[in-house]
């Protein structure tokens, strides 16, 4: 399936191709082009970003509990007996692993915890969504700070993204193996305080799954804002340079890829969790 970056950095390039123009190559261009690409790129984000966003939220809209902390807290007795079996009686009974899984549990939960650190995403689209904000104002009033203001927005995305790309890149990684349902206890998990690190690791990372609703609110937020913009512009093409129009569509490439790399980061979590509880129930089962 088409990540949602993919498909804004798509929808940009073919807005830039109708116009006969290529991507970032606006010097030139009439005030009247400049702003069609502009609106052009406002609206097709806002559309795609409302896709996006009630896909997400449909995901975890249900969670008040992760899965996993609503298991071991309805089964604490099962837990303890197979955190009590020995290693070398549990290591080549074949559990459960996501598909595609390359490393062991411990590695893929500490590479997504560094992508949560790494893109502050709560934060990151509060601050982007306060940013479009204020452009819209400053494209009603005809505010000279216009393009200062986009500016601004768009190097915090690029020192956004700078420093989160090689978290994003690994924890991508993780998931870059060969095929398997089932394989030893001893790949995934390489000692008994290992299993437990993992557990405790993914139920300390609840709260980022409930977090998905308020990153929902701050997605609708910027829809809203983005529709205000579309209109503004229409109205007030001239305003807009052709370097904010460059800017505008690196901001928008940006943030998605924050709220993608979030989504993504999200659902391997859950995907762990629901394997760790097959994990555990497969041990009880076998080696109890």
């Amino acid at each position: 399936m088409e990540s949602f970056y993919s498909s804004v950095c798509l929808e940009i390039d073919a807005l830039y191709a109708e116009q006969g123009v290529m991507y970032g190559s606006v010097e030139g261009l009439n005030s009247n082009i400049i702003g069609r690409l502009f609106v052009g790129v406002v609206d097709t984000f806002g559309q795609l970003l409302n896709t996006f966003g009630s896909n997400l939220v449909n995901i975890t809209k249900s969670i008040k509990r992760s899965e996993l902390n609503e298991f071991v807290s309805s089964n604490m007795l099962k837990t303890r007996v197979v955190d009590g079996i020995a290693y070398d009686k549990a290591m080549n009974i074949e559990v459960d692993v996501p598909e595609n899984l390359k490393g062991t549990y411990k590695s893929a939960v500490d590479a997504i915890g560094a992508v949560y650190q790494r893109l502050n995403a709560i934060n990151n689209g509060k601050l982007v969504a306060t940013s479009f904000k204020e452009i819209l104002g400053s494209i009603n009033a005809s505010n000279k700070n216009l393009s200062q203001q986009i500016d601004a927005t768009a190097l915090i995305m690029h020192r956004v993204l700078s420093g989160s790309k090689a978290a994003v890149d690994v924890c991508l990684g993780e998931f870059s193996g060969k095929f398997a349902v089932k394989v030893p206890f001893s790949k995934v998990f390489l000692s008994t305080k290992e299993w437990v690190d993992v557990r405790m690791d993914l139920i300390s990372m609840e709260s980022r799954l409930q977090d998905v609703r308020r990153m929902g609110e701050t997605i609708t937020d910027i829809e809203g804002t983005l529709k205000a913009i579309v209109s503004s512009v229409n109205d007030n093409a001239s305003e807009v340079s052709g370097k904010d129009l460059k800017n505008m569509s690196e901001i928008v490439k940006g943030i998605a890829l924050v709220f993608d790399s979030y989504g993504m980061a999200t659902t391997r979590q859950m995907q762990l969790e629901h394997n760790y509880i097959l994990c555990l129930n497969r041990l009880y089962d076998n080696a109890r």
